[in-house]
């Protein structure tokens, strides 16, 4: 039997952990303070 898997990059997607979520977000503040942010109210 031949499989083929089309459009498939080669490895499967898994969730991420509480450590990469965090340095996610700090980066993520970390490079929006060089932004100036307006909040509407």
């Amino acid at each position: 039997m031949i499989v083929h898997f089309w459009g498939s990059r080669g490895s499967l997607p898994s969730a991420m952990d509480t450590r990469m979520i965090r340095t996610k977000i700090f980066e993520a503040v970390k490079a929006s303070r060089s932004h100036r942010l307006e909040i509407d109210i």
